[in-house]
């Protein structure tokens, strides 16, 4: 109603006629938003300013049970342990003894950058001279 909106204006300054202030200042209080956004003010900010957004939860934790990796461990957590954080790769394939390499450089190098862990980058760049930060790295002969 007009009586509402008067209302807001006076005593809240939203509403007001030719106000085009936004609903929040996510820049405001930035630095505690877990605990000092509402949960509408952390939606809206994150929605409209990529900010405040949650971090999204991954699906292992990779120093849980490490020290009993290799029997402890399903397969499953393996391979996105190894693949993400370089934990719990096996370095042997069976066989004649040889090695396989921890990473599969070519898996997902479309987006290396932000789906890459450190350890991965840090080993692609190395041995194949992929997911390089600025200059390629070297490879190993």
């Amino acid at each position: 109603t007009a009586a509402k909106k008067d209302w807001c204006c006076a005593h809240a300054r939203r509403g007001c006629p030719g106000d085009t202030q936004l609903p929040y200042d996510c820049s405001l209080g930035l630095k505690n938003w877990k605990q000092g956004w509402s949960e509408p003010k952390k939606q809206w900010c994150c929605q409209h300013a990529q900010a405040g957004c949650p971090e999204p939860s991954l699906p292992y934790d990779c120093a849980a049970g490490f020290a009993n990796w290799a029997a402890g461990w399903s397969v499953a957590k393996k391979q996105w342990c190894c693949e993400h954080e370089g934990k719990g790769c096996a370095a042997n394939s069976g066989g004649c003894g040889t090695t396989s390499a921890p990473y599969d450089c070519a898996a997902g190098f479309a987006n290396w950058q932000a789906g890459w862990s450190g350890p991965k980058k840090a080993w692609c760049c190395q041995h194949e001279g992929k997911g390089c930060a600025a200059a390629p790295c070297p490879t190993s002969r």
